[in-house]
């Protein structure tokens, strides 16, 4: 298998579906990158916003590690856990 994705078996389904990842559209790639980079640092916010959780998944996935976490919270269809 080596360093290349498997087709629809990666953590982060982006990353694996096939598509071109390079950004099309550079008015909303340059407002998703300095939305992001005010999130990872702003100091105690992103704690906040997600109850301190350090895990998440999609609702239409089941992981076992799941089971042995405390579900914090729900958003659209991610869950997340602590």
């Amino acid at each position: 298998m080596g360093d290349h994705p498997v087709r629809d078996r990666c953590q982060f389904s982006w990353y694996c579906d096939g598509r071109n990842d390079n950004p099309v559209d550079g008015k909303a790639w340059t407002d998703s990158y300095e939305l992001a980079s005010w999130m990872m640092t702003a100091k105690g916010f992103l704690p906040q916003l997600v109850h301190d959780a350090t895990f998440y998944h999609a609702d239409y996935v089941d992981p076992s590690w799941s089971r042995v976490l405390e579900r914090v919270l729900k958003v659209d269809s991610h869950i997340f856990y602590k």
